[in-house]
């Protein structure tokens, strides 16, 4: 359906007003610590483990478990599949402006010439990133790009696969929607607390992203396939 010269007048005005907050808002904090406590590092570690368990230590009544993943306050926790994760965040409202939010993959995570040459079969890493990088949002036909690049990250290169669906339709955000019509990922899957999605809506800028502000995360993990595990928030 098409819009008239006024709703387009509209929309061009939030997009711009968006842009110059945007701007505004990474130009003062490009990097950003992220703060990983001791418990939430080993809880991570232990989470990959459970996963792992899952998938090649599970009797036949064994193969559904629950774990509780531990998130600090500004902390991500992610799984690669590819080179990089892309999300597509759609918004509910025209009045709003679409998101898309790019992860890129560690280095850390590359197989070496060593694994290689023991046949180590590559499917995925698991990243628990302790900085990273925002580069300047920016408006690219028609929606937000944002772009995160981990500086330190905890990473463990895994020879099994794991998919994420929030109540298995498809959807990948971990936490609360807020102003979501949609959200798909491509490449692997992240779960944040309170990084892609701080603080209160400015009065301007309506966020469009999952919240997640809880320190405990119930996941609930089953294996799916030989060498594949799908983990879904409860």
């Amino acid at each position: 359906m098409k819009m008239n010269k006024k709703a387009m007048m509209v929309q061009f005005i939030a997009v711009t007003v968006l842009a110059i907050m945007l701007f505004t808002f990474t130009s003062c904090g490009v990097s950003k610590v992220l703060r990983v406590s001791g418990e939430a590092k080993g809880n991570y570690n232990t989470f990959v483990d459970e996963i792992y368990g899952t998938i090649y230590n599970s009797e036949e009544d064994d193969k559904i478990r629950n774990y509780a993943l531990i998130m600090d306050s500004e902390t991500v926790i992610a799984y690669f599949s590819g080179p990089q994760i892309v999300v597509d965040a759609e918004s509910t409202s025209s009045k709003m402006i679409d998101h898309k939010i790019i992860i890129e993959r560690p280095v850390i995570c590359e197989p070496t010439p060593e694994e290689l040459n023991q046949d180590f079969d590559f499917k995925g890493c698991f990243c628990l990133f302790g900085s990273v990088e925002v580069d300047p949002a920016r408006i690219e036909n028609d929606y937000v790009k944002v772009l995160i690049k981990p500086i330190t990250a905890d990473c463990r290169k895994v020879e099994f696969e794991v998919d994420y669906h929030k109540d298995k339709v498809g959807t990948c955000g971990v936490g609360i929607p807020v102003n979501l019509e949609s959200y798909q990922c491509a490449g692997g899957f992240f779960i944040d607390r309170d990084v892609v999605c701080p603080g209160p809506d400015d009065q301007n800028y309506k966020k469009v992203c999952y919240k997640n502000s809880a320190r405990r995360v119930n996941i609930l993990i089953e294996k799916v396939g030989e060498d594949k595990a799908l983990i879904n928030e409860q």
